[in-house]
């Protein structure tokens, strides 16, 4: 049971349950310093590598 909890599908399942909260501090630090665009880019690349992490994880779940 435990190798099913630690494969690589799981894995990214649970990288994208932690990239959930980051997203949200992101925002929450853009909206504490006035627009910072820092803080903005962060969050897409946060996203986009959430997004990557998605089609890889049903691509190797499938196989």
């Amino acid at each position: 049971m435990a190798s099913h909890a630690l494969n690589i599908p799981n894995l990214l399942t649970y990288g994208r349950i932690l990239a959930v909260p980051l997203i949200v501090l992101c925002f929450f630090i853009e909206g504490r310093l006035h627009g910072s665009d820092f803080a903005r880019w962060s969050a897409l690349a946060i996203f986009v590598v959430a997004s990557v992490t998605d089609f890889f994880d049903g691509y190797l779940a499938r196989i």
